[in-house]
């Protein structure tokens, strides 16, 4: 895993050195074919789309002579006037010095091409020298402008509806994003490749992309799609009898059986596929790893080679068989010298055959001048000359093998630091990467709830008012639907929580028999609207108090029974517990949610548990859903040590099993517990003086009423942090009330200007934070800024007294009919 961004590039090198040494043997036919032909060419353009043809040819088997076609191709279509002639003879110049690593003279030469295809309104012309454009980029390390050409690249074929060429494009994309780090994008454009060749019914570019995705989900921590995608590729690649492609993919699920034994975080173990042992995974990997040297050894796919050396030796060292791992960790070093210098020793001989072109051009000047001497004097000369030609031929070679050796060295070193300065760019990219995806995050959080509080505010203070009975049904429809939306929302945000490894468990006590219940009561409303019995049955064998984290557990329970529910049009949903072990201080359970409903196909079993995913397309308009839900209870369960699976029969029903393990909890704890929570009334809040802080006016409205309805209080608006300190100043006040994101002056600055600027005791007030986002980061900011408690969008009523009563002091009585928390309402004996 160490070697992660490396993964793509490797497989891309590995394929183009495979098709390069296939294109040679056809190529050279090839050539002999167009060489036969040119000498009756006439000179027009048919002459120039034949030397067009042998430049293009010659760039796997000898770029030089593809320039020197290139040129008299140019030349001819210069005379000719012929500018599209032009345009091609530039862009096969390009691609010649490319394969030359010649990258500036190949970018100078493509960007002429690009001008002329401009000039020309040639909308393929433009894409494809975008395309190499991007190469060359990507080649010298410029992976930012690579990227560039090749998204201006896609939009032209889009453009054009150039399927194939949109799809080679977008795996490029998923290479470069692949190798920046940024590896959701490139999963996306990768799957989006996939997807057009499968269309295509192009086997050879499927079985490529299935590898990409496959190598992309390793490096997410998915090793069973890792696993699933690179099978379906070898698969594909022995049907074709692409050798490259076996011994490259072979390679690669040798390396994630070796990721899957090497983990010790748990985050590669227990998914579908994966050897729950490691000794096993192990053993997967090391055989894997040498039938893939095996193969690239076959064809001379000495990079591959290299590559899977290195990690068969970490294998045979974890396994213990270090003989083993010293022999393959010698052969990775030697390879990998000789790859290195490889294109260094390229660009040398070509820098060595110019010089010497040079010297043999001088030597001759020589020998003609000597050839004028006299004949007595010609002896002597020749003599000479002999003597000077063959110490200069003694010292040039000691010259030049000491030339050669420095600059191999300076260009070593030159790539070596190249290498460095790349993985400080991509680690400050990921860093950056990190940075942006909080903030998305907070911002969505934010613009989301914030208009939700609006809606879930007025609809319960309406609710509060004594609707007649018609519009009460209307306002409950309206509370249903808001309620709905709320839960997608925080399924997004839990999923990128859990993806991110930042979503921490709970270990609290709790009543298993109480989160049952509130996970029927949430889901009754639902399952009497569609006329689905709903059913729970608890073995009495079960310990009442268990230590774990109930509000997952209960969030599970409704996404699965919410899934079933959805599915079954009649019958019952039934949601049952039973003990698997029970030993002393500990107890493993087993949940099942069972239905009646419509059933799921075999062949759809492997689109549950996919985030966005549904098994028929048509299944979000029909049933409703994001498609989250199921993937989200899958990684909630491994994430807590569990493993979920599913038995369906269609037409009769569907069962979702999983087991989870908890501690035996304390009843007296629990008990202790609930007596200290206790719940707050609104007159306890009875004479306070609240300032509340937002720029959104119906917040304002839903938060002043939502008071006002349940306490006698004075309340005070401002629209912005820097209104809200003027008036601090101008007034004293008991408690603020500041919402987060305001324009002018956010929440966050007023309360440190407030804290660090202001006399006492307005200094110490107390402030609430009103916060539509939930996500750990923010939350410490409002307590760093100096708030003292926060308050989410949406809020329940019991919410907001809540935290008011408990930062002003008044903490004590209760809330008629609401709960303060999620705590059970049976209190343990």
């Amino acid at each position: 895993m160490n070697l992660g961004w490396l993964k793509s590039i490797l497989f891309c090198t590995l394929a183009v050195l495979a098709h390069t040494a296939e294109a040679r043997l056809q190529g050279q036919a090839r050539i002999d074919s167009l060489l036969r032909q040119l000498p009756a060419a006439s000179a027009d353009t048919n002459k120039v789309l034949l030397l067009n043809d042998l430049a293009q040819s010659y760039k796997n088997i000898d770029p030089g002579k593809g320039i020197a076609y290139a040129k008299q191709q140019l030349q001819l279509a210069t005379v000719l006037g012929w500018k599209r002639g032009e345009a091609l003879a530039y862009h096969r110049l390009g691609v010649n010095s490319q394969y030359r690593y010649d990258y500036n003279k190949a970018i100078e030469y493509d960007q002429r091409a690009l001008e002329l295809y401009q000039l020309l309104n040639d909308k393929g012309g433009v894409a494809g020298v975008e395309m190499s454009l991007a190469n060359i980029n990507s080649q010298m390390g410029n992976h930012a402008k690579g990227l560039e050409y090749d998204l201006k690249a896609l939009r032209i074929f889009e453009e054009l509806h150039d399927k194939r060429n949109i799809a080679i494009t977008q795996g490029n994309i998923g290479n470069i994003y692949q190798v920046m780090g940024r590896h959701r994008e490139a999963l996306a454009y990768d799957l989006q490749a996939l997807k057009i060749f499968e269309e295509l019914d192009d086997r050879s570019g499927v079985a490529r992309n299935l590898a990409n995705v496959g190598n992309v989900y390793l490096l997410l921590g998915d090793a069973g799609r890792a696993l699933d995608y690179n099978r379906k590729a070898l698969g594909m690649f022995e049907e074709l009898g692409e050798k490259h492609g076996q011994g490259t993919v072979t390679g690669n699920i040798g390396e994630i059986y070796f990721a899957i034994a090497a983990d010790s975080t748990g985050r590669l173990s227990g998914g579908p596929g994966i050897p729950k042992n490691k000794q096993e995974a192990l053993r997967l990997a090391i055989d894997h790893l040498e039938k893939g040297v095996i193969i690239c050894r076959q064809i001379s796919m000495l990079g591959g080679v290299a590559e899977f050396s290195s990690i068969l030796s970490k294998a045979h060292k974890l396994a213990g068989n270090y003989q083993q791992a010293l022999y393959y960790a010698r052969q990775r070093t030697s390879l990998q010298d000789s790859l290195f210098s490889q294109e260094t020793i390229q660009k040398i001989s070509m820098i060595d055959e110019r010089k010497g072109r040079e010297l043999s051009e001088k030597a001759l000047e020589v020998q003609r001048l000597q050839l004028r001497a006299t004949r007595n004097e010609r002896r002597y000369y020749i003599a000479g000359l002999a003597l000077l030609v063959f110490v200069s031929a003694g010292l040039f070679r000691s010259f030049r093998s000491a030339r050669r050796n420095k600059e191999q060295l300076e260009e070593k070193n030159r790539l070596i630091a190249i290498e460095k300065e790349n993985a400080d760019m991509l680690r400050h990219r990921a860093e950056r990467s990190e940075q942006f995806q909080q903030q998305f995050l907070a911002n969505m959080s934010h613009e989301i709830r914030t208009p939700m509080n609006a809606v879930n505010g007025m609809t319960d203070l309406l609710l509060d008012k004594n609707p007649r009975p018609d519009q009460l049904r209307y306002l409950q429809i309206i509370a249903k639907s808001s309620d709905i939306l709320l839960h997608i929302i925080n399924d997004i945000l839990d999923l990128s929580k859990i993806e991110s490894g930042k979503l921490e468990l709970e270990s609290i006590d709790f009543l298993l028999e109480d989160t049952i219940r509130q996970v029927k009561e949430t889901l009754s409303f639902r399952a009497e609207e569609k006329g689905v019995q709903l059913i729970s049955k608890i073995d009495a064998a079960i310990p009442d108090v268990l230590l774990g984290d109930p509000f997952r557990l209960n969030q599970i329970l409704i996404n699965l029974g919410s899934n079933a529910i959805k599915f079954t049009e009649r019958g019952s949903v039934t949601i049952e517990v039973k003990p698997v072990t029970n030993t002393a201080g500990h107890v493993s359970l087993q949940f099942h949610v069972t239905d009646t409903g419509i059933g799921i196909p075999a062949d759809k079993m492997d689109k549950l548990f996919h985030s966005f995913k549904q098994v028929h397309s048509s299944d979000s308009r029909v049933y409703g859903g994001s498609g989250l839900g199921l993937s989200i209870s899958r990684q909630l369960i491994e994430l807590q040590r569990g493993e979920i699976t599913v038995s369906s029969t269609v037409g009769v029903g569907s069962t979702f099993s999983f087991e989870l393990s908890y501690p035996v909890g304390s009843a007296e704890r629990l008990r202790e517990k609930m007596l200290e929570e206790q719940k707050a009334e609104g007159s306890v809040l009875n004479g306070l003086r609240i300032l509340l802080v937002d720029d959104n006016e119906f917040n304002r409205m839903v938060a002043a009423e939502t008071l006002r309805l349940r306490a006698k209080v004075h309340i005070e608006e401002a629209i912005n942090g820097e209104e809200a300190v003027k008036m601090l100043q101008a007034n004293d006040y008991d408690v603020l009330l500041m919402d987060i994101q305001m324009p002018v002056m956010d929440g966050l600055e007023a309360t440190k200007y407030i804290r660090s600027n202001l006399a006492a005791p307005k200094r110490s007030v107390p402030i609430v934070a009103l916060t539509a986002s939930l996500l750990r980061g923010n939350i410490e900011m409002c307590t760093a800024a100096g708030m003292d408690s926060y308050v989410p969008k949406p809020f329940k009523a019991w919410q907001l007294i809540a935290a008011l009563a408990e930062v002003t002091g008044r903490k004590g009585a209760k809330v008629k009919g609401e709960r303060v928390n999620s705590t059970p309402t049976k209190v343990p004996a």
